[in-house]
């Protein structure tokens, strides 16, 4: 086997393994910032630049975990549709959120980007 695979396969593994961990913390200890969706990518971001891995290299064995947030995005749909009259009724806040949030994760991306490449790339994402 290769050693992009292996290194791609040990990847998948420490994802996994800090997620599960991570949800047994937050269930713990229930603070905001152990939440496994703000937790486990700033410990497995701080890995990666730790140990000098490339996100290819990252992404080797992962790419199925995004393939998994199709999926789950139209989950959400059902909800969306249930609450339709909350959301007209709050459309000014959610709207604020949205484009808040939006503009946060596009700006960060780009500045934590360690080059124009990545940069250009994580901005269009």
């Amino acid at each position: 086997m290769s050693s992009d695979f292996m290194l791609g396969a040990l990847c998948l593994l420490v994802t996994l393994l800090l997620y599960f961990f991570n949800k047994q913390l937050y269930r713990r200890f229930h603070h905001l910032p152990l939440m496994p969706l703000i937790f486990t990518p700033a410990v497995l971001a701080l890995l990666l630049v730790l140990t000098h891995v490339s996100y290819q290299h990252y992404m080797g064995e992962n790419r199925w975990l995004l393939w998994l947030l199709g999926p789950s995005t139209i989950a959400f749909a059902v909800p969306v549709y249930e609450n339709m009259a909350i959301i007209r009724r709050h459309w000014l806040s959610l709207s604020a959120g949205v484009i808040t949030s939006t503009v946060v994760a596009v700006a960060s991306s780009v500045w934590l980007a360690l080059s124009e490449v990545v940069q250009r790339s994580l901005s269009v994402r």
